[in-house]
């Protein structure tokens, strides 16, 4: 894994809508600049980055880059998520159960136009803990890297002590406004030689001059 990575949720239109060549062009940037780690999820734009980033990549080398997704939510007919503008119309269903997270991986990867993915993460399990931590063991069963996504920092040190983790990706706990991981899960991951991918590292945007943070718009103290 290389040092900075592709976190594509804007392909999905995370608080604006993008447009297919907007896209094509930032991932192709991102190529150009030596860019080699892209990370996605089912969750943005309920399929729309992972549909636009593996457009992108596909006829590149396989063996050059890196790609991981994510489980834990199918998308089913429904409403899209608010956060995401130009979206189709699915909902995303939390399910991390073993079918669940196999069939995830699996509409992935039709998705993306591609036969496999380096890692796949089970994303935001805070409230079903022990099916998030189960859905690991399914996982293994067809990629060759498994791991948590998060922003919870207690989520991400439970599933490192549990072990069967090989990269822990933690969002927007790791930035110049938000300390949270710098202690525990840092020296946990290093301890145990896992793999810490740092993701939100603008937290959202404020930090690189947007007006939103934690996928929300910044609180008046914030902002500030």
């Amino acid at each position: 894994m290389q040092r900075v990575g592709f976190g594509a949720s804007a392909l999905g239109g995370l608080f604006a809508e993008v447009d297919d060549e907007t896209a094509r062009a930032t991932v192709d940037s991102a190529w150009d600049l030596g860019v080699r780690y892209f990370d996605t999820a089912p969750l943005y734009g309920s399929g729309l980055s992972e549909q636009r980033l593996g457009a992108a990549l596909r006829d590149r080398p396989r063996e050059e880059f890196v790609l991981s997704t994510k489980v834990g939510r199918l998308l089913r007919v429904g409403e899209p998520d608010a956060a995401f503008f130009g979206a189709p119309p699915l909902a995303p269903v939390f399910d991390y159960s073993h079918d669940g997270v196999l069939r995830s991986l699996e509409e992935s990867l039709e998705r993306l136009g591609l036969d496999r993915v380096d890692l796949v993460l089970v994303h935001d399990p805070e409230d079903e803990m022990e099916a998030g931590l189960d859905a690991l063991d399914a996982l293994r069963e067809a990629v060759p890297r498994v791991g948590v996504g998060t922003n919870s920092v207690e989520t991400a040190v439970t599933f490192i002590e549990r072990g069967g983790v090989d990269a822990v990706l933690i969002a927007g706990r790791l930035t110049l406004l938000d300390h949270s991981a710098e202690r525990k899960l840092l020296e946990l991951a290093y301890a145990r030689g896992i793999e810490l991918i740092v993701g939100g590292v603008y937290n959202s945007g404020i930090l690189a001059g947007g007006t939103t943070f934690n996928y929300g718009d910044a609180p008046a103290e914030v902002a500030a």
